[in-house]
């Protein structure tokens, strides 16, 4: 596809769902369009790839207001869906969400030792058909994924649970438990793992947001 095509398809996902004057928002938004329009020729070869990729992100925006209706804080327009989508973050997690959905990322980790049930020999599990990577271990093993940006855990009996269920159960024994803090902590030494670098990422942003 050429960059004319491309941004074709953009302008017309835009005019979908923009209520009011299209032509004028597109002119305020013109440097944005622009910018999203070579990132997407440069990441996504066809147009059904970049309309999964726009509806990706719309879905994104839907979930953001499902939390935003129950602070009762104002909710993200469609309009912004320009703005949203030219996030390289964004885009690097939808290319690695359909890779492993695709099962090109399954095939790349065929060759190790998945978790599953008791063995629990390689950095990597599978939960929910997600692939957690390993972040820090310290009599249980906890797992992150860009993906969903939740954390998981590989509690002693070999089963894999939510870190919330973690927290709710040890807190139930009236025990200490690893705080996201401490985990955060943990992430920024292992600068060599590309799943402690986007949970570092993960916790800044969300910081900087509770800021707001």
């Amino acid at each position: 596809m050429k960059s004319g095509r491309v941004r074709s398809i953009l302008i017309k996902f835009i005019k979908d769902i923009y209520p009011g004057d299209v032509n004028k928002f597109i002119e305020q938004k013109k440097d944005i369009i622009k910018e999203l329009t070579k990132k997407l020729l440069k990441n996504f070869k066809t147009e059904e790839e970049i309309l999964e990729y726009l509806e990706y992100v719309l879905n994104d925006i839907d979930s953001l207001n499902e939390f935003f209706r129950k602070k009762r804080k104002r909710p993200i327009k469609y309009s912004s869906v320009s703005s949203f989508a030219n996030k390289d973050d964004r885009i690097a997690n939808f290319v690695f969400d359909k890779n492993l959905k695709t099962g090109k990322m399954k095939d790349k980790l065929a060759g190790k030792e998945m978790v599953n049930g008791n063995n629990h020999k390689s950095n990597d599990v599978i939960y929910k058909n997600e692939v957690y990577t390993e972040i820090f271990c310290k009599k249980n093993k906890f797992f992150f994924s860009p993906v969903t940006n939740k954390i998981v855990v590989l509690i002693n009996n070999g089963k894999i649970i939510q870190y919330s269920k973690y927290v709710k159960i040890l807190k139930g024994k009236d025990r200490k438990y690893i705080g996201l803090n401490f985990l955060y902590e943990m992430a920024k030494l292992n600068k060599d793992c590309s799943a402690s670098k986007f949970f570092c990422e993960f916790i800044e942003k969300e910081v900087r947001r509770r800021k707001k």
